[in-house]
This record gives structure tokens, sequence and C-alpha cells, in this order.
């Protein structure tokens, strides 16, 4: 054999070799990442089948939210109903809740001539800061047909000195009653 003859062989040799080698390692790339695709198609579908979950509780979450919220204001909206805030009520300096109750109660009863019990009245509180002035009482009744008579039955309301009863609805919608 010749030099040339040699180089071709060698050549074509090297040729195939490389073909051969290349094909084998196509071939083993794809057997190696298929099975990877394989798995990763399956991870997308998962991944696909939580996101639509995802948002489905979002949605469900929201939609609970909501009705929250509105059960919330309703509930807020049906105590404003019960209550009432009364002006120009005399404050002793050193007066606590229970003369507090004691003087709403007497207001109530004797001079508004409407029963009225301590069981009537479920929450009271002065409001705001010790000043010259008497604070304003605060008073949440138990139920809305106490605080109803005794805006009904004011006009019988006979004492010196103008007393303001404040009542809340809700807080876009306040209504105010003077008595004299």
């Amino acid at each position: 054999m010749k030099k040339n003859e040699i180089e071709e062989f060698m050549k074509s040799f090297a040729g195939k070799l490389t073909k051969d080698l290349g094909e084998h390692i196509k071939e083993t790339v794809k057997s190696e990442i298929a099975p990877l695709i394989e798995k990763i198609m399956q991870l997308e579908e998962v991944i696909k089948k939580q996101d639509k979950e995802i948002k489905e509780m979002q949605g469900k979450l929201k939609q609970e939210k909501e009705n929250d919220d509105k059960e919330k204001t309703k509930n807020e909206e049906e105590k404003r109903r019960r209550n009432i805030i009364v002006h120009n009520l005399a404050e002793e300096g050193d007066e606590n809740e229970g003369q507090t109750e004691e003087k709403i109660l007497k207001l109530i009863n004797v001079d508004m001539k409407v029963k009225c019990n301590s069981e009537g009245i479920d929450y009271l509180k002065r409001i705001g800061r010790k000043g010259i002035h008497p604070r304003p009482i605060f008073v949440r009744f138990t139920c809305l047909k106490k605080k109803l008579e005794i805006l009904k039955n004011k006009s019988n309301f006979n004492t010196e000195g103008n007393f303001l009863f404040f009542q809340e609805f809700n807080k876009s919608n306040v209504f105010f009653v003077v008595v004299r």
C-alpha cells in the first residue's frame, strides 16, 4: 500500500468512526434524556393541576372572605342599631362606671318614665378625655326595642338642661335627636 492509499484509508476509517461514534453518542443521549423529558412532562402536568387547585382555593377563600366581611358588617350594623350616646349628663370628678350606670338608669326610669334595669344595658362607658365639660356616655342596650322605647318616650323627659341623644345606625347614616 502506498502512502496515499493509507491516508485515504485512515481518512475514511476516521470518518466512519466519527460517524458511528456520533450516532452512538446521539442514541446514548436520546436514551438517557428520554426518561428525563418524560419526567419533566409529568412534573409540568402536576404543576398545572396544582395551579388549577390553587386558583380554585383562592377563589373559595376570596368568596369566604367576602361573606365574612358581609357578616361582620351586618353584625356591626346590628350592634350600632342598639347604641345611643348621651351628652351633657353631669360628671363627678371621681365617677366610676357603676355611678355612670346609676345616672343613666335614673335618667331613663325617673326622668323619661321608661322601665329599664342594668340587665337592659349591655355596655356603657364615658368616652373621651376628662375636661371642663362632661364627657358623652356611650350606651349599648341588650335589645333594640328598649332603645326605641326610650327614643319614643323622649317627650316625657322633663328636667332642666339640654341632653342630646345620638343614635347610630351605621357609619354613613347618622340620626340626631335633641330632647329638651
